[in-house]
């Protein structure tokens, strides 16, 4: 009985260990269809985020860099305060319109990204003297914002915004003035331009533009010749407010603001900087833009012989505290 009993007991553990072995085979493979299953679908999931993402995403950092220190920050915080800030505390670049926890509310980044640099003009199909005219003009880094690199690009547009050549006899030259900081643009006589003034990067032969929240421009030498009449003129229809020296006269002609001045002089009282003095804020005048990539000038030389129109970027018309830094630069790669 005993090894009868024996072999019974054997044959049923081993009909069990099957089974057992069966089982578990099954669970194994369940878990690990649903483990594999779940790891496509979480990579296929990321990838997508990721692509979508990428589409999203502009070519400025989502971390920023606080002008005056170059320290990295992010979100609601305060950036150090430095000379252009008076020594006041001031947002991070990317802290929320509503952040106030700062000595000031000021965004110096924006006002350090307006800071512009002529010096490095790529191409120059404005002037006269270009064989290959077709009304364009690009300025490699002309101003840096939160370590990203602006450019500008410079059209001749028609009333329409369509991009079209110059004549012949509208510029003399586009060129940087002095140490590069003030941008000339020298009218031939009786001459006039519609300019298309276009923010972003150009790499590769393709531009990418960059929108941006805040910009401001000085347009200065506003003056006249001998003769009355022989003025310069801009218009502006895209800027979202402005200030004028005090000779500069204001006048709208339906949506579009026109800037005036008799005030008469020569060369005599050009800037050099973008800190001017007395006189030569009495004949400036500075525009202010919002959420934009782009906006278009109308310029004007009324008087019958060469005359210069000076063009800038931020001075101490806007910003009291300006220094002349250099533009911060792009982070080193590691």
């Amino acid at each position: 009985f005993g090894s009868s009993c024996s072999n019974q007991v054997g044959g049923i553990l081993a009909v069990v260990g099957k089974g057992l072995f069966t089982i578990m085979k099954q669970v194994y493979f369940m878990v690990f269809f649903i483990f594999c299953t779940t790891g496509v679908q979480s990579f296929r999931y990321n990838r997508r985020a990721v692509a979508v993402e990428t589409r999203r995403s502009s070519p400025v950092p989502s971390s920023s860099i606080c002008v005056g220190s170059d320290d990295v920050c992010d979100g609601n915080v305060c950036c150090p305060g430095f000379n252009g800030s008076l020594g006041r505390t001031y947002p991070c670049p990317n802290a929320d319109e509503t952040f106030d926890g700062c000595d000031t509310s000021f965004k110096y980044d924006l006002f350090n990204a307006s800071l512009f640099q002529f010096g490095d003009i790529l191409y120059d199909r404005l002037s006269a003297e270009t064989a290959e005219n077709d009304g364009q003009a690009l300025v490699r880094g002309v101003g840096y914002w939160v370590g990203q690199r602006l450019d500008m690009k410079v059209q001749s547009v028609d009333d329409d915004g369509n991009p079209v050549s110059l004549p012949a006899n509208t510029f003399k030259a586009i060129k940087p003035h002095v140490e590069g900081r003030l941008l000339r643009f020298d009218f031939k006589g009786s001459a006039q331009a519609r300019l298309r003034f276009n923010f972003g990067v150009y790499e590769n032969s393709v531009w990418t533009p960059i929108t941006m929240p805040w910009l401001t421009v000085t347009l200065m030498d506003f003056d006249c010749g001998k003769k009355a009449g022989d003025c310069e003129r801009v218009t502006s229809a895209d800027h979202s407010s402005y200030e004028t020296g005090e000779t500069v006269s204001v006048s709208t002609d339906g949506a579009t603001t026109v800037f005036n001045d008799n005030y008469k002089s020569n060369a005599e009282n050009n800037p050099h900087s973008v800190i001017l003095n007395d006189e030569q804020l009495g004949i400036s005048a500075g525009l202010y833009f919002k959420d934009t990539d782009h906006f278009t000038l109308g310029m004007f030389n009324f008087a019958r012989w060469p005359r210069t129109i000076l063009f800038a970027g931020i001075t101490n018309l806007q910003w009291l505290g300006i220094a002349t830094p250099a533009p911060t630069p792009l982070p080193t790669p590691s």
